[in-house]
């Protein structure tokens, strides 16, 4: 039997192709769409498992915002408070001096027991002098920790906008995945109902009786 040009199938004697060839070629057709639909599952599967990792990743970038956000406003407070500390003290300084410049002038004007008078007032000043000291101490520490807890709320902030820029481009990658594994479930879907067909046909050429 001769095969027509083009086709690969051998024709009959009394005309059409040749039933072995045909169901060969088929056959084979069905093999190959099958590999291919094997290999598509196996890439939707692979597909899947990354949207997954994706999608923890994201819930994960998530908490970590809030527990930076949690911390920056628990800074903020403390900040503000040792602001409020601090101006208090500052008006405990003023007072203070305000107290020991009366006592000068209240010293000045003394004619009498001016003895007694410098001496009460060299105890006070020096006692001013030791609480000023202190408070000033005071000042100068709050205010270091003041500069500290702006400086960790200001890195907190810069990566807290970090992770709201990666939470961004992880929400777009979930995306794409979620939409390469939805064209890859409908490629999977044709190819199966192509199968099928293929399947059918077979079992419908190898149901009838050679001529």
């Amino acid at each position: 039997m001769s095969k027509p040009e083009g086709t690969g199938f051998r024709k009959k004697l009394f005309g059409g192709f040749n039933n072995k060839d045909v169901i060969d070629y088929i056959a084979n057709s069905a093999r190959c769409w099958k590999n291919e639909k094997e290999a598509l599952e196996r890439s939707l599967a692979d597909s899947e498992k990354r949207a997954t990792a994706a999608a923890l990743t994201v819930e994960k970038e998530k908490q970590e915002k809030a527990v930076l956000a949690s911390d920056c406003q628990r800074k903020t407070e403390l900040i503000r408070s040792h602001e409020g500390r601090i101006t208090l003290l500052t008006g405990e300084v003023t007072r203070l001096t305000d107290e020991n410049e009366a006592l000068v002038t209240a010293n000045a004007g003394l004619s009498a027991s001016v003895a007694e008078a410098r001496t009460a007032a060299a105890a006070a000043e020096s006692a001013l002098s030791e609480k000023t000291g202190a408070l000033e101490a005071e000042l100068a520490a709050l205010t270091g920790e003041n500069a500290r807890l702006s400086a960790e709320f200001k890195a907190a902030s810069d990566k807290a906008a970090a992770l709201e820029a990666e939470l961004a481009s992880l929400k777009e990658k979930a995306a794409a995945l979620e939409a390469e594994n939805l064209s890859l479930t409908s490629r999977s879907d044709s190819l199966k109902t192509f199968a099928d067909g293929i399947a059918a046909m077979l079992a419908g050429l190898n149901g009838k009786k050679p001529e």
